[in-house]
């Protein structure tokens, strides 16, 4: 059975290099991540886009995500306190 010559495409952050040996019933490419890294994919995973790159975009949208989670958090912080500031005044009656 022949199968799809993918070398030199890109899907994602991999861009493949050559064929690897197979392990099940799909071909398998090593491909070279941007970050660098070299993996093998069935051509199943690359041409349905189950697999885009070595990890490393998981890793830079969690963080990206972290990040804004944080200020979120900070805002939330800022919000509990100023809520607690106004719960407290109003138990001294410092509110009419």
């Amino acid at each position: 059975m022949s199968h799809i010559d993918l070398t030199g495409q890109r899907f994602g952050r991999l861009t493949v290099l050559e064929s690897a040996p197979r392990v099940d019933a799909y071909a398998r490419w090593r491909c070279r991540c941007e970050c660098g890294t070299l993996i093998a994919v069935s051509s199943r995973d690359l041409r349905q886009g189950n697999v885009k790159s070595c990890g490393c975009l998981r890793r830079d949208t969690a963080r990206a995500l972290g990040k804004s989670q944080q200020r979120r958090m900070a805002a939330r912080a800022e919000a509990k306190i100023a809520w607690k500031e106004l719960y407290a005044a109003m138990r001294r009656k410092e509110l009419p």
